[in-house]
């Protein structure tokens, strides 16, 4: 089984090329100053796995006029593939000349096998499973070697353009500071006391919030899975290399620390 880790946050990438888990992992192109690319490509490809650079979650005007100012970079920078989180940024690199596997995230969905072709016809060369199907659903939809099953992480819940950062202390993308290419987590709680990540892309201006625990299938994988996913968001290095040293033993964790998701139940 191949095994995916998706990082968020890139300064845990020396900890986790060092576990020597991970077959591909993941980094995102707005974190991931572009003039580091090739360079980041090429020490994960050195360490024997696969470098992919995972797209903005969301894919405006702005995105589009940042990422094609630096496609020179991304055509040489030599990553093994893209993930590829909306339809827009599949139209992008269907129109433009930029070499490697095309992944779709999960939020591209492919519910059942029509949609899943669907998909594979707007130029997906892998596909990630839905986050919504259950594991009954899941083997009615049909498995193949280039689906991805994510076994681990916080889920998004919600994309949005009201920015804390900017309310708060002030726009980082415009007080020019190096801190836009960085991870700025905050936490927002609701009226239960369940305490969510609050992700602002400052690169780009827009704000990723995640569930308050994250989702373990790390003891259910099922049979007919070729391919599982860890993404990580906010944890700290210490946490992360106890969750691949938990993926290694399939071990549960303790209870009313994590959510098996849709994986037991789907949705209505």
């Amino acid at each position: 089984m191949h095994t995916d880790v998706s990082l968020e946050q890139p300064a845990l990438l020396e900890a986790v090329l060092t576990a020597g888990q991970a077959d591909r992992i993941i980094l995102p192109a707005e974190r991931t100053d572009p003039e580091r690319w090739k360079e980041t490509a090429g020490r994960i490809k050195a360490a024997g796995a696969e470098a992919v650079l995972a797209l903005p979650y969301v894919f405006r005007n702005a995105g589009e006029k940042w990422l094609s100012g630096h496609k020179k970079k991304l055509q040489e920078a030599g990553f093994d593939g893209f993930l590829i989180r909306n339809i827009d940024e599949a139209g992008y690199f269907a129109e433009n000349d930029i070499a490697g596997k095309r992944i779709f995230d999960a939020g591209l969905y492919t519910w059942n096998h029509v949609s899943a072709e669907t998909m594979r016809s707007f130029g997906a060369d892998e596909l990630t499973l839905p986050y919504e199907l259950n594991f009954h659903e899941l083997q009615d939809r049909g498995l193949d070697g280039a689906d991805t099953l994510v076994v681990y992480g916080k889920i998004p819940l919600m994309l949005s353009a009201q920015c804390t950062k900017k309310n708060t202390g002030g726009c980082l993308k415009k007080n020019g500071t190096p801190a836009v290419f960085s991870p700025a987590y905050s936490k927002l709680a609701d009226r239960k006391g369940a305490v969510f990540a609050e992700d602002s892309r400052c690169l780009l201006c827009y704000t990723v919030i995640y569930n308050s625990v994250p989702m373990w299938l790390l003891d259910r994988i099922p049979d007919g899975i070729s391919r599982v996913r860890l993404n990580f968001t906010d944890e700290t290095e210490e946490e992360t290399l106890a969750v691949l040293q938990a993926f290694a033993e399939r071990r549960r964790p303790a209870e009313g620390s994590f959510t098996r998701g849709h994986f037991t139940r789907g949705v209505e």
